[in-house]
C-alpha cells in the first residue's frame, strides 16, 4: 500500500500533547532545497489529481463525534477559497476546481476497536464497494472518521495518536469497480476536543486533491506532500456568516511559503489534450476460432475455485464480453464438458511432459479438438510446472500456445491451450492487482482465451509490432462485469479498433453501466506495486514434416523488497536456439509504447516477452530538475519513460513506472573516492540514496531515497 507521510503529533498544542506520546521529530517548514536556487518545489510525477473532489465521510460507527460539525467543515473546505491554492497544481491533463460534499455513510454493524489498514480498512472499503454501498468515481474521497477509543495501525508506521494523527492513501478496486483506485483517508479521534481535528481533516483533504495516489501526483521526494511541509501551521477562513474556521496552511510552489491565500487568482483554462494517433490491429493470414469451444482441463485433485472457473467459462463464452471481439469477426462460443485429470504428476516440464500429455489425450480420443477448440489447463496447487528451468510460480503468471497434432489426428492440425497456475500460492503477490486470487484467475483466463481466438497460432489480429487484442496497453487492466446470478466477475480489458481504447464492455451494454453503478472512468495512472523488469526473449524455431511455427517464451526471475510500498525487481535472460520438435508455446507478450517529449528527446521503442507480473515497467529514475546541468550518461525519468543523455540528446531507453521511491542510479566508485575528478552532474547511489555531484561545491548532493 502507498501512504502519504502521516501527520506527526509533535506539533499538537500542549493540551493535546498531554493526552498522547508525541513523535520524536518536530514538524514545520522544510529547510532542505530541491535546486541550486534554494527553492523547494513539489514535483509532478505524472499521476492523477482530483479535479472536483466529492467528499463522503464514513462514520465508524454512529457514535463517532462531531458529525454535524464535520459535515459543515467539509462543505466549507470544498466550496471556499481554501480550494483556490490548488490552481497552481494543475497538470497537463487536469485542472483543479472547487468540490462538494455528496453524502455520508454511517457504519451500523459491529466494529473493531483495533484496526489495521491492510487487514481491516481496505477489505472493509472493498466490501462497501462490491455490495454497492459506495459507488466511487474519479473525484470520490472517503475520509473514515473513527470514534473515540478506536485505534488504527498502518504499514509499519505505528499506531494512531502516538505515531500519527491521520493519513490518506489509495486502494485498488479496478476488479470490482469502474474506477481503478478509490481514495480514502483515516481520521482517528485522538482526544475529545474538536479543535484537534481541524488540521488533520484539512491536511488529508489537501493531499488527496494534489496527490491522491501518494507519490504519483505533486510530491517532494524528501519533504513529502503539499500539507507535510506545513504540518500544524494553522490559519482561519470565514464562512458566509462570518464564522472563522481553523484550517491548515498549504505549501505554494510559486510563493515559496505556507499559505491560505491563493498564489494564482486568474481563472484556469482547461487543457487541450491532443487526440492520440489511431492504432489498429490488422488481420494476418491465419484462420481464427470464430465460435470457440472451451474445454477446461483441471489437472490435479485440488483445483482452487474449480466450480467458479467452470461457471466463468460457461458464462464468458456467451456473454457481452465476446461482443467486443465481434469487430474482429469472432462470434460467441460455448463451454464443453470439462476434463478432469486425477492421475497426475506433481512436477512437470512444459516442453516434454505437457506436450506428451496433450498429444496422448488426443491420440487416445480423450480430447477431440477441431479448429475452434481451446483447452485452458488449470493446475492444482500441488503441481509445479517447470518452464525454461524455472517453476511457473512466481516466475510466470499464465501463458497460451499450441502444439502440432496433424501427424496423429485428422480433424485438426493444431491444438490450442492455455496454462493457468494456482494463484493462491506463490503467484498471488505477482499475478494481478486484485487482492482476491479468484478475480486474478478470471482475468488471466480471459486474457488467454481472447489471445487464442483472435490471434490463433499468432497469425491473426495483431498490431504492427505483434501485439494482440489483450496488448495495446490493455495488459493488467481489469474490469468487472455482471456474471451468473448477478455476481460480479473480473475480466481484462481488450483493445477495440472501433473505440480506439481498452474496454471491458461495449459502451452501449448494460454491463458497462451497472456492474457496480459507478459513473466515471479510471484515473490516468494507477499502481500499487512497483516493478523493475528487464525482459528479453528466448525464441525457438520449430519444424515438423509439414509445418513451421515459431514459439516465444519469456523467463523472469523475481526479487522482492519491502518498504512502505512493495517493490519487485525482475531480471530476464536471453537465448535463441533452433531445434526440431512438435510443440510450440507462447507467453503473454507486450511491445512497450514510445514517449516523445519537448526536451530534445527522441522516441525509442522496446519489445520483449509479454508481461508476467503486476507491472511490466521498470521503475523510473528521478525526474528532470529544470535548473540542473546534465552530462552524457545521465538518466532521468520523464512522463512514463526512462531516458539517457547521449551526445546531447535525450534518448528513451525503456518505459517506466513512477513511484514514491525512484530507481537507484548505477553506483559509481567515485562516490567514496577522495580527490577524484568528477564531472558536475555525475549520478550515483549509495545505501539507498541517489546522489548528483555538484562541481561548484565539490559535494555529492542527495536527491532522495531510492530502491
Amino acid at each position: 500500500m502507498n501512504v502519504d507521510f502521516p501527520i506527526p503529533l509533535s506539533s499538537f498544542n500542549a493540551t493535546f500533547q498531554a493526552d498522547l506520546t508525541p513523535a520524536a521529530a518536530t514538524a514545520g517548514v522544510a529547510t532542505t532545497t530541491s535546486s541550486a536556487t534554494g527553492s523547494l518545489l513539489l514535483s509532478y510525477f505524472g499521476g492523477p489529481v482530483v479535479s472536483n473532489i466529492e467528499v463522503t465521510p464514513i462514520w465508524y460507527d454512529s457514535t463517532a463525534p462531531f458529525q454535524s460539525q464535520m459535515m459543515a467543515y467539509y462543505d466549507l473546505l470544498t466550496s471556499s477559497s481554501f480550494m483556490d491554492i490548488y490552481k497552481e497544481y494543475a497538470t497537463p491533463t487536469q485542472i483543479i476546481g472547487k468540490g462538494s460534499v455528496v453524502g455520508s455513510y454511517t457504519e451500523k454493524g459491529p466494529i473493531k476497536m483495533m484496526l489495521d489498514d491492510d487487514l481491516d480498512i481496505q477489505p472493509y472499503l472493498r466490501n462497501l464497494i462490491s455490495t454497492g454501498v459506495l459507488t466511487p468515481n474519479a473525484n470520490s474521497y472517503y475520509p473514515i472518521h473513527l470514534k473515540y477509543g478506536v485505534n488504527v495501525s498502518s504499514s509499519g508506521l505505528g499506531y494512531a495518536c502516538s505515531a500519527f494523527a491521520g493519513y490518506h492513501t489509495s486502494l485498488y478496486v479496478g476488479d470490482i469497480s469502474l474506477v481503478q483506485y478509490v481514495y480514502y483517508g483515516v481520521i482517528p479521534q485522538c482526544s475529545t476536543r474538536i479543535n484537534d481535528l481541524w488540521s488533520p481533516v484539512s491536511h488529508e483533504l489537501a493531499e488527496t486533491i494534489t496527490d491522491p495516489i501518494p507519490g504519483r501526483g505533486w510530491y517532494h521526494t524528501v519533504e513529502g506532500e503539499i500539507s507535510d511541509i506545513c504540518a500544524w501551521q494553522e490559519a482561519t477562513i470565514a464562512d458566509s456568516s462570518g464564522k472563522a474556521w481553523i484550517v491548515q496552511k498549504q505549501w505554494s510552489n510559486s510563493l515559496q511559503k505556507c499559505v491560505i491565500a491563493p498564489a494564482i487568482t486568474t481563472a484556469q483554462v482547461a487543457p487541450v489534450i491532443a487526440s492520440p494517433s489511431p492504432q489498429y490491429l490488422t488481420k494476418k493470414s491465419g484462420v481464427l476460432m470464430t465460435n470457440v469451444e472451451i474445454t477446461p482441463v483441471f489437472y490435479g485433485s485440488s483445483i482452487s475455485f474449480q466450480s467458479n472457473i467452470s461457471s466463468f467459462y460457461s458464462f464468458i463464452a456467451t456473454s457481452s464480453y465476446m461482443d467486443i471481439v465481434a469487430e474482429y469477426g469472432i462470434g460467441k462460443g460455448k463451454m464443453l464438458t470439462p476434463y478432469f485429470e486425477t492421475n497426475y504428476k506433481t512436477k512437470l516440464d512444459l516442453s516434454t511432459d505437457m506436450t506428451a500429455y496433450l498429444r496422448n489425450l488426443v491420440s487416445t480420443g480423450k480430447l477431440q479438438p477441431n479448429k475452434n477448440s481451446y483447452y485452458p489447463i488449470h493446475l492444482a496447487s500441488d503441481v509445479d510446472l517447470i518452464v525454461n528451468g524455472l517453476s511457473i510460480c512466481p516466475n510466470y503468471c499464465a501463458f497460451s500456445g499450441w502444439i502440432y497434432i496433424g501427424d496423429i489426428y485428422k480433424n485438426a492440425s493444431y491444438l490450442s491451450y492455455g496454462m493457468i497456475p494456482d494463484l493462491t500460492g506463490s503467484c498471488k503477490e505477482y499475478c494481478g492487482y486484485s487482492p482476491q486470487p479468484l478475480r486474478n484467475t478470471q482475468a488471466l483466463s480471459s486474457v488467454h482465451l481472447i489471445r487464442s481466438i483472435t490471434n490463433t497460432l499468432r497469425n491473426g489480429w495483431q498490431s504492427t509490432t505483434g501485439e494482440p487484442a489483450t496488448g495495446m496497453n490493455c495488459s493488467w487492466k481489469q474490469y468487472p462485469i455482471v456474471g451468473p446470478n448477478s455476481t460480479v466477475i473480473t475480466v481484462q480489458k481488450l483493445w477495440s479498433n472501433t473505440h480506439q481504447s481498452c474496454i471491458g464492455a461495449l459502451p452501449t451494454t448494460s454491463a458497462s453501466r451497472n456492474a457496480t453503478n459507478a459513473t466515471t472512468t479510471t484515473p490516468t495512472t494507477t499502481t500499487k506495486t512497483t516493478t523493475t523488469q528487464t525482459t528479453t526473449t528466448k525464441t525457438t524455431t520449430t519444424k515438423t514434416t509439414s509445418t513451421t511455427t515459431t514459439t516465444t517464451t519469456t523467463k523472469t526471475t523475481t526479487t522482492r523488497t519491502t518498504s512502505t510500498k512493495t517493490t519487485t525487481t525482475r531480471t530476464t535472460s536471453t537465448k535463441t536456439t533452433t531445434t526440431k520438435t512438435t510443440s510450440t508455446k507462447t507467453t503473454t507478450t507486450k511491445t512497450t509504447s514510445t514517449t516523445t517529449t519537448t526536451n530534445q528527446i527522441k522516441s525509442a521503442s522496446t519489445s520483449g516477452g509479454l508481461p508476467i507480473a503486476k507491472s511490466i515497467l521498470t521503475k523510473c529514475y528521478p525526474s528532470f530538475v529544470i535548473t540542473s546541468r546534465y552530462i552524457d550518461g545521465n538518466q532521468v525519468g520523464h512522463q512514463g519513460s526512462n531516458y539517457r543523455l547521449e551526445s546531447g540528446t535525450w534518448t528513451a531507453i525503456t518505459a517506466c513506472e513512477t513511484s514514491v521511491v525512484p530507481q537507484c542510479y548505477p553506483t559509481q566508485s567515485v562516490v567514496t573516492t577522495t580527490g577524484a575528478t568528477i564531472a558536475t552532474g555525475t549520478q550515483s547511489s549509495s545505501k539507498g540514496i541517489n546522489y548528483v555531484y555538484d562541481g561548484t561545491t565539490k559535494q555529492w548532493k542527495s536527491v532522495g531515497s531510492c530502491v
